[in-house]
């Protein structure tokens, strides 16, 4: 009996760790973001706000990349999440192994942590929310700094030069663009999900 609830003990140890471990991550993910550019939430009108003596279809082409920041932020977060929470589960499952062992837990149990570690471990590594979610984070932190950019270029540029201004910032977004969607295609193709017949 006394074995029975020290087992419980622990198991609730190792529940609150688990929670605390994924709430710390998530924390310190928003602080990242807060610090790269104010990706959390939404954007308030002086953001979103095209400068002053912009063309129409240079304030279609700003609100197009507001939506694309948006995107990269929110898909960001939601992969790091995710990332977290299965990278706490497989270590919660795998540290209950031995505790399992030591209180003389009935097989069954044992080996169904071992699969719910090799499961999560399994699942992250199809998902790729580490590797995609730093690329969306990066993304959405340079295209924050790119619309920085140019609302302070554009503030003291006379008109003709706000066109030469508009058009690098055209052009950095496009490169941005480019580089981390083929950073992402590049993740997905070297993925490689590890399996127990692998013997790892």
């Amino acid at each position: 009996m006394n074995r029975r609830s020290g087992l419980f003990a622990l198991l609730h140890r190792m529940v609150i760790l688990l929670v605390a471990f994924v709430c710390l991550r998530q924390f310190l993910t928003l602080e990242e973001e807060e610090e790269g550019g104010g990706l959390v939430g939404g954007y308030d009108g002086s953001r979103r706000a095209a400068p002053a003596g912009a063309l129409p279809h240079e304030r279609e082409y700003l609100e197009a990349v507001h939506e694309l920041l948006s995107g990269y932020s929110k898909a960001g977060k939601g992969r790091l999440r995710r990332f977290y929470s299965l990278l706490g589960i497989a270590l919660a499952a795998a540290a209950g192994v031995p505790v399992a062992v030591a209180a003389g837990a009935p097989a069954w149990t044992i080996a169904s942590l071992g699969g719910i570690a090799v499961f999560a471990q399994g699942l992250e590594q199809l998902l790729q929310d580490q590797r995609l979610g730093v690329e969306s984070h990066a993304a959405a932190v340079r295209l924050s700094q790119e619309l920085r950019k140019l609302h302070i270029e554009s503030g003291a540029a006379t008109e003709f030069r706000q066109r030469a201004v508009f058009q690098k910032f055209v052009d950095g977004v496009e490169l941005i663009l480019d580089y981390h969607g083929s950073a992402s295609i590049e993740a997905l193709r070297r993925q490689r999900v590890i399996t127990p017949a692998d013997g790892n």
